[in-house]
């Protein structure tokens, strides 16, 4: 399993182009483990505050990147849990189907079975009164 151990998102002036949601679809759809952010401040770069054209917040709002982090966590975890949920409900109705299908199989062997009994029933019968007529044609030869 792999993880991407270095994002930036709109927290850092290197990935403000990249939500944190969106770095979360992007490692979900790629399949990866999980990810990590390492925002960062670079009120320290002059050059960088000059080429952007903005000014680059001298503060790193951890609460705030913090929240948006379990905001996108808890929309992952409510959809795993729907899949999952989903995919418990799939199973259930293969589950079902298949005890109806096995009770319906069950069903008809037991049909099998009773028939097979009442057949062997018979053909006992009948080889006990061919054995009796056998007795008695030979009683009344004597």
């Amino acid at each position: 399993m792999f993880f991407d151990t270095h994002n930036h998102s709109q927290f850092s002036f290197d990935g403000q182009k990249t939500s944190v949601e969106d770095s979360v679809k992007a490692s979900i759809e790629k399949g990866l483990g999980g990810l990590c952010f390492t925002d960062h401040c670079d009120f320290y770069v002059p050059d960088i505050q000059e080429k952007s054209g903005k000014k680059v917040p001298e503060v790193f709002d951890v609460r705030a990147q913090q929240a948006e982090i379990d905001r996108v966590a808890g929309k992952v975890a409510e959809t795993i849990g729907k899949a999952a949920d989903k995919a418990l409900d799939q199973a259930q109705k293969v589950i079902d189907k298949t005890d109806k299908s096995a009770n319906s199989a069950s069903d008809q062997v037991g049909k099998v079975v009773d028939g097979i009994g009442k057949a062997a029933e018979k053909a006992a019968n009948a080889f006990t009164s061919f054995l009796e007529n056998l007795t008695r044609n030979d009683s009344d030869k004597k």
